[in-house]
């Protein structure tokens, strides 16, 4: 086999690699992968300081609001089942607050 003939030969290896290559990226492209939606949901999370959090979870569908510290979990109430939506959270100043503290 002379130097040519090898190097066809590479040639044709190195285009069979390719095109197979290009083959699997194509059918690897039609492949959808679909997740499953979790059933819980972590919404939302209000440290309270040393270790206390207040935390709104969702599960099938339903809100809960919790209360949680390094030894305990809570639940503090159901926030879907009051009958009516709940209202949109507003923009709140500092002077309008009700949690004003001396300085």
């Amino acid at each position: 086999m002379d130097e040519s003939q090898a190097i066809s030969g590479r040639e044709r290896w190195s285009q069979t690699i390719s095109q197979l290559l290009v083959a699997l990226r194509n059918a690897l492209r039609k492949v959808k992968v679909r997740r499953r939606e979790r059933a819980l949901q972590l919404c939302e999370t209000l440290p309270l300081g040393e270790r206390r959090f207040l935390i709104v979870v969702r599960f099938e569908g339903r809100r809960f609001l919790i209360g949680a510290t390094n030894q305990s979990i809570s639940l503090i109430e159901r926030l879907d089942e009051r009958g009516h939506p709940l209202p949109e959270p507003q923009e709140r100043r500092w002077n309008d607050s009700l949690w004003k503290r001396p300085h």
